[in-house]
């Protein structure tokens, strides 16, 4: 509980920090860019209405990429500017992110394809800087500052095309610390995806050294899948790469809290601001209210915004079965409408399409 104070408290003097940063005179003039949904633009939204509620003008453009799940988000306290390819392109890639997820869940998580949602990244960020007439509602409206969800790279671009300054936001931990040159010594901090903790012994750093080199040699293949977009919207003498704009963000939040992660340095412009969305709680539904009741406790089984439901069908049956031998309920978020029908449920599990997270933990 006192982390989770400490994280609230961190957040707030995080978001103070940024709007000193935009205030230069009295309000600024900032814009939100999300170019993902999901989580990634619940927390845009958020940002949003925070930065509003601090006196700002706030403009949020977001690309609508894949069908809406979870609570109907209201823009009454930011002006919303939507952007889409077309309903084609949204089933397609989301088709794309079940296959990656899926196949992830299942133990076969290939690098090859995470290079795939980029290519449709790539993709995206195309297009959107070929609509010459968003870019020119954009540029015309002058911002002071572009406040951006770092994990899809054409943010970086639209910011280095609008030429306006950005900070950057990045919606989980340090996975792409070296790109933006933040220390971390192999002998003390293990790399992302190491599954190593802080106290290793000679042949753990040398793998962790390893592990690290390997990161680098992804990243670039990451920012590979760019170049031809850099090329077709941007001259040589503009000198437009994806590392630089990765140094040039005036700040980088990481949705992330010191009780997260291992001791490591930092650089002056990157913060540590957990707990984006937490809230406090509401009432639950009388049904979860009287679904929880008992001594046992329960479990939230929720994979994220990306996973409504799981088309293995092996993989169903296997979580059903372990689920059936805990005495904890077990809240299961799955998409109803996608429940084979002859699998029964056991008796202390039930699903929903949504779950109300922030209300459920609070109860933990």
């Amino acid at each position: 509980m006192k982390n989770c104070l400490l994280q609230h408290r961190m957040a707030k003097q995080t978001v103070l920090i940024l709007l000193f940063c935009t205030s230069v005179a009295n309000s600024a003039k900032l814009l939100t860019v999300a170019l993902m949904g999901g989580s990634h633009y619940f927390m845009m939204d958020e940002i949003s209405k925070i930065l509003a509620r601090g006196g700002h003008n706030v403009f949020n453009f977001h690309q609508i990429v894949r069908p809406s799940s979870g609570p109907q988000i209201t823009h009454d306290e930011y002006t919303y500017i939507p952007w889409t390819i077309g309903e084609n392109y949204t089933q397609e890639y989301s088709k794309v992110v079940q296959k990656f997820v899926q196949d992830s869940i299942r133990g076969k998580y290939s690098f090859s394809g995470f290079l795939t949602i980029l290519d449709s990244h790539a993709y995206e960020c195309d297009k959107l800087l070929s609509d010459s007439e968003v870019l020119a509602r954009l540029s015309n409206e002058n911002y002071d500052l572009l406040v951006i969800d770092a994990f899809h790279y054409c943010t970086m671009l639209l910011a280095a095309k609008l030429k306006v300054p950005y900070v950057a936001v990045y919606g989980t931990s340090f996975y792409n610390g070296h790109h933006i040159h933040l220390s971390s010594p192999p002998s003390h901090v293990p790399a992302f995806t190491s599954h190593l903790s802080d106290s290793m012994t000679f042949f753990e750093r040398l793998q962790n050294v390893g592990v690290l080199l390997r990161g680098y040699f992804e990243g670039q293949l990451c920012f590979d899948r760019f170049s031809y977009v850099i090329k077709r919207h941007f001259s040589a003498e503009d000198n437009v790469n994806l590392e630089d704009l990765h140094l040039k963000a005036e700040l980088w939040i990481y949705n992330t809290g010191f009780s997260f992660e291992f001791p490591r340095p930092l650089l002056p412009n990157v913060v540590y601001v957990g707990s984006f969305l937490s809230k406090p709680a509401m009432p639950l539904p009388q049904e979860m209210e009287e679904f929880i009741t008992g001594d046992q406790g329960f479990i939230v089984v929720a994979l994220g915004t990306m996973v409504q439901s799981i088309s293995d069908r092996h993989l169903i049956e296997k979580m059903t079965r372990a689920f059936s031998r805990l005495p904890q309920k077990i809240f299961w978020r799955y998409n109803n409408n996608s429940w084979p029908s002859d699998i029964t449920l056991p008796e202390n599990v039930k699903i929903y399409g949504w779950l109300p997270q922030n209300d459920l933990l609070v109860r933990l």
